[in-house]
C-alpha cells in the first residue's frame, strides 16, 4: 500500500482495525502490506504471572472440561 494511503495513519489503528486489515492483506497474498502492519504495531510490555504456571492452569481448564463433556450423557432428541 502505498504511504499516501491508509499507512499513514497505522498508528492510529485499533487493535480489531488492525487485525483486519492483516487479515484482508493475508488473504489477497500481501506480504508486505502485512509486514507494515506488523512493524507499525505499538509494542506494549505487560506484567503478569509467570507464563509456565499461567499455561499449566489454562492447559488443566481445558482437559477438566473436556474430560467432562466426555463424560456427560449424550442426550437422544
Amino acid at each position: 500500500m502505498r504511504k499516501d494511503g491508509v499507512a499513514k495513519h497505522y498508528d492510529r489503528l485499533t487493535p480489531e482495525e488492525r487485525f483486519r486489515l492483516f487479515i484482508e492483506a493475508r488473504a489477497r497474498g500481501d506480504a508486505g502490506e502485512r509486514r507494515n502492519l506488523e512493524k507499525s504495531c505499538p509494542r506494549l510490555i505487560y506484567e503478569m504471572n509467570d507464563k509456565a504456571y499461567e499455561d499449566r492452569v489454562r492447559a488443566s481448564e481445558e482437559i477438566t472440561t473436556l474430560v467432562c463433556l466426555d463424560l456427560s450423557p449424550v442426550s437422544s432428541n
